[in-house]
């Protein structure tokens, strides 16, 4: 079904619904991948739809690229604290607020 619909930001220009829909809503993707990697993933991931499937596959790995990178920066660097610093002095900082 194409429907149009015209876009706010430029006069005299629509777009199709589903275009429109598929840029707010996510990025439509064409991927040539492995029937038995799609196999794996939709039973790993216990997905309704290989688009769920592949949403969480991938949210999941980008969490943990995010706690690798993180885990490299404080391995790298550190956390110190203050001379001094103590739990109970937070906690009392804070019950004080």
């Amino acid at each position: 079904m194409r429907i149009t619909a015209p876009r706010a930001d430029v006069p005299g220009i629509s777009l199709v619904l589903y275009d429109r829909l598929s840029y707010i809503i996510g990025m439509k993707v064409t991927a040539i991948l492995p029937d038995a990697l799609v196999s794996d993933v939709k039973n790993l991931a216990r997905g309704k739809t290989i688009t769920e499937s592949l949403i969480t596959a991938l949210s999941d790995w980008s969490s943990q690229q995010h706690i690798k990178r993180l885990t490299e920066k404080v391995r790298k660097s550190p956390l110190r604290f203050i001379t001094g610093y103590s739990a109970e002095k937070v906690r009392g900082l804070n019950r004080a607020s």
